[in-house]
């Protein structure tokens, strides 16, 4: 039973979603599976992907989101190898490391409506505070690597296998969609079937499990 129709038909029906990826990184890319996510504290600086693969974000907050109530922060160029080496020389520096008040660091937000999306670098630091519990949808697109690039593969394999297995969490799968729910049958949606192959030659998925 497809228990999140809208939020499955987003990850590749959509071409806002799956083609804009392809446009903001300048080549062909692969979906990881749409969350949605309820936050209940502040979070920290963070990127979403370590330095493997990169790729593009897109987070819609299903809540008004102002400074105050719990907006999306980022550091803008934080996602720029050398920008982060002296955004870290920065962090380094912080009077918190020593015991002291913390300073802010530079960065924008980002308030939004309800129907609103945004999208940024997989590899910028991010951040929200306050508006707790917050209810976000995201989803990332990371690049296509090819056949030829066995190691990069790999890399974004294992990416997507990371965000895609919950057997070893506490996932209730009768109540929430499991990635292989939006496979079956994909094969027979021609918006899917690019996305589907893709995850089938990475090892994502058996090939089959879409027909």
């Amino acid at each position: 039973m497809n228990r999140a129709p809208f939020s499955l038909a987003l990850i590749a029906d959509d071409p806002r979603t799956f083609l804009s990826s392809a446009e903001l990184l300048g080549g062909p890319t692969v979906p990881s599976p749409g969350v949605a996510t309820c936050f209940t504290g502040d979070s920290t600086w963070h990127a979403r992907q370590g330095p493997d693969a990169g790729g593009v974000t897109f987070w819609a907050d299903l809540e008004p989101r102002t400074a105050q109530a719990g907006a999306l922060r980022l550091i803008p160029g934080s996602h720029l190898p050398g920008f982060e080496r002296r955004l870290w020389e920065y962090r380094a520096a912080e009077p918190a490391t020593s015991g002291f008040e913390s300073w802010e660091w530079p960065h924008v937000v980002v308030e939004t409506e309800p129907g609103d999306v945004v999208a940024f670098h997989a590899h910028l630091m991010n951040r929200a505070q306050g508006g707790t519990p917050r209810l976000s949808w995201t989803i990332d697109y990371l690049p296509w690597p090819g056949l030829g690039h066995r190691d990069q593969m790999e890399a974004v394999r294992d990416l997507i296998l990371d965000a895609t297995e919950f057997d070893h969490e506490d996932y209730d799968r009768d109540r929430w969609p499991a990635w292989r729910e939006w496979a079956a049958g994909a094969a027979q949606i021609p918006s899917r079937a690019i996305a589907l192959e893709r995850l089938e030659l990475l090892g994502v998925l058996a090939g089959g499990d879409g027909g």
